[in-house]
């Protein structure tokens, strides 16, 4: 059997204390970081809601492009009844000019 010294039972009070003080730290800094998850969040109206879901959302996002590529077409489509403008050009310099030219 262990022989009793008042530092023994000192040493085991302080294990206790240092075991509850972690569970407390443990405690606190998950209480902390919850409130700073719950203080990030922000309220939004009704409008502000649909406006972020319609900005987000695939379905639509799809349908904006395939409006984008329905206009693509029809404007080809219709490019085959206008008329069409070709300009050609040509720049050259006469033999005058030239020193190995014919005066």
């Amino acid at each position: 059997m262990e022989e009793y010294t008042p530092y023994a039972s000192k040493r085991v009070a302080w294990g206790i204390k240092l075991e509850k003080m972690k569970k407390l730290l443990i405690i606190l800094s998950v209480c902390a970081v919850s409130a700073g998850q719950v203080l990030a969040q922000t309220t939004l109206t009704l409008g502000q809601a649909v406006e972020i879901a319609m900005k987000n959302s695939p379905a639509i996002k799809t349908a904006e492009q395939k409006l984008k590529d329905a206009k693509g077409q029809e404007i080809s489509a219709f490019s085959n009844f206008v008329p069409g403008i070709t300009l050609n050009g040509s720049w050259g310099l006469t033999s005058r000019l030239l020193p190995w030219g014919s005066s």
